[in-house]
């Protein structure tokens, strides 16, 4: 195998783990390589293959593979067993005898024209294996010398680009995850840089940030308060938690802001963030702020309620009232019910929030997440 084509296939396989939409072309260059009739690549989990590129193969060959014929293997159980980075041979670790008892070598081998295949286990981690197959047919018999060792030299690089792959779905996957996460949380959350510029802000701020008279505003892409003196201490927080105020030490704080109408409060708090070598400084968000307004009320919603517990509209309406302090005699009076009633509905409540008493249920029902209201399925 000439160097050059080698150095073609290095460079489609490294081209393939920045963009996945390249993969079948770096399987076929490999497969055109060694002379094979087909290739796998893919992950496997709980033991069972599932994959991202094929090509040589039907659905139906897929298929069955996966949901049958990989537990009745002895290659794969190798290839389940075996360490990263290592070359499992088909006709290399099964002889002959072995061969006419395997399910996999007897029946789907020959269905689908099979006569070797060499397995790669690629990666072995908790959350992810990945693997790559290539076979050669029926026709051929086995995989020649040159073929074997150009695949052998190829398992290193095969390796490395699932590592890259890996990494860079993870690298995609968690700040999208992260930022899903805290746009259900009841306080605004924003990221900003030292000079109070945002770079992520979930929902809950951004109402606060575009509401009337709430005291604090988005003004050319940066936080100002409606108070120039509250300004100016917001900035010098910033500069605090940032480490741009070279005169202390990194450092949060908090700033109560004045509120227009005699409302209360929004307090802001101010939390460092580490700084990444990765980011340029004027892109990194270095600063996380806080914002707790005090007039909102923290109690679950009837909605969340209803979709998080599968509480009924009454059931729902009761638990409203009990965890806002009433007795249940005077949620009975206020709702037009029987006293009977409320008690039949609070059983039910009681059943549906895995709580046995009054008491526990209103230390549940005012200890909940504070998560804006979301829809759950049901």
């Amino acid at each position: 195998m000439s160097f050059e084509a080698f150095s073609e296939v290095i460079d489609k396989i490294y081209s393939a783990a920045l963009d996945a939409d390249l993969w079948h072309a770096a399987m076929a260059a490999i497969d055109h390589a060694v002379g094979g009739r087909g290739g796998m690549l893919g992950i496997d989990a709980a033991g069972r293959p599932g994959f991202l590129s094929v090509i040589g193969y039907d659905q139906e060959a897929i298929t069955s593979f996966a949901s049958y014929y990989a537990s009745r293997s002895y290659v794969w159980s190798l290839a389940l067993k075996a360490g990263e980075g290592g070359v499992i041979h088909d006709r290399g670790v099964m002889a002959s005898e072995q061969r006419r008892h395997d399910a996999f070598a007897n029946e789907w081998a020959t269905l689908h024209d099979t006569g070797d295949c060499v397995v790669f286990p690629l990666l072995k981690r908790s959350d992810r294996t990945a693997f790559a197959v290539f076979a050669c047919s029926r026709v051929r018999g086995e995989f020649d010398a040159p073929a074997l060792d150009f695949l052998r030299r190829l398992s290193p690089h095969l390796r490395r680009t699932a590592q890259i792959r890996v990494e860079l779905d993870r690298s995609e996957l968690c700040p999208d995850l992260t930022l899903e996460a805290i746009d259900k949380l009841h306080d605004g959350v924003i990221f900003a840089t030292a000079d109070g510029a945002i770079t992520n802000l979930n929902s809950s701020a951004e109402r606060l940030l575009t509401s009337n008279h709430t005291g604090i505003s988005i003004s050319q892409g940066r936080l100002r308060c409606a108070r120039a003196d509250q300004t100016i201490k917001l900035q010098k927080l910033l500069a605090q938690a940032s480490g741009t105020d070279r005169a202390s030490q990194r450092q949060g704080g908090a700033l109560s802001v004045h509120r227009e109408h005699g409302a209360k409060s929004l307090t802001v708090l101010c939390i460092p963030l580490s700084q990444s070598p990765r980011w340029s400084f004027d892109r990194h968000p270095t600063v996380l702020l806080l914002l707790s307004d005090s007039a909102r009320s923290t109690r679950a919603s009837a909605d969340f309620l209803r979709d998080f517990f599968g509480l009924t509209p009454a059931e729902t309406r009761l638990a409203i009232r009990l965890g806002g302090g009433m007795s249940l005699t005077d949620a009975a009076a206020e709702l037009g019910v029987a006293k009977a009633t409320v008690r039949s509905q609070l059983n039910a409540v009681f059943q549906k929030t895995q709580t046995n008493r009054q008491g526990e249920l209103v230390q549940l029902l005012n200890t909940l997440p504070r998560v804006s209201d979301i829809t759950l399925p049901r």
